[in-house]
């Protein structure tokens, strides 16, 4: 069981699915589905330029 509750009633949420990106929970009391969504994120950073062998 999750930790989260339902931002309408306040009733303890239950877990109806699990995934990669998106968990799905339904409250109990006043059949709202709510999703948690990760959101990934992906930084390139430039790192220091590697000398050639042969010079």
């Amino acid at each position: 069981m999750s930790g989260y509750h339902c931002l309408n009633c306040g009733e303890k949420l239950k877990q109806i699915n699990i995934s990669l990106s998106t968990d799905k929970y339904e409250c109990p009391k006043c059949c709202t589905t709510w999703y948690k969504v990760r959101h990934i994120i992906v930084e390139w950073v430039e790192g220091e330029k590697k000398e050639s062998e042969g010079e």
